[in-house]
């Protein structure tokens, strides 16, 4: 797909202007700034949907967790138990570092 072509994909606004600069920030706070899923500090984060949009996921508290763009990046709109299984066979992640990922998913959602 090109840049062009997924530009102009449907509902493309940017998160960030459908929940406003406050509620982003807030948002990337309860994160305390780090990947929930590589735990990476440095970079650029970003809000990620645990539920795709694609799959139905809102843009609520409770569906958005802080990301860093390589992270969002690669998994694109996979679910969660896929992306898991996913950084298992493709990355070689161990089970107790999927685990520990999915305690912060849990975490963050939580907060």
């Amino acid at each position: 797909m090109t840049r062009s072509q997924h530009a102009s994909r449907p509902r493309r606004e940017s998160l960030a202007k459908r929940l406003g600069v406050r509620r982003t920030r807030a948002l990337l706070a309860r994160g305390c700034r780090r990947c929930v899923y590589c735990g990476a500090v440095e970079g650029p984060l970003q809000l990620d949907h645990v539920v795709p949009r694609s799959q139905g996921g809102l843009d609520g508290a409770g569906n958005l967790v802080v990301a860093c763009a390589s992270c969002n990046s690669r998994r694109q709109d996979m679910s969660l138990t896929r992306y898991m299984r996913y950084l298992r066979e493709q990355l070689g992640w161990t089970g107790s570092q999927t685990t520990l990922c999915l305690r912060r998913v849990r975490a963050q959602l939580a907060r």
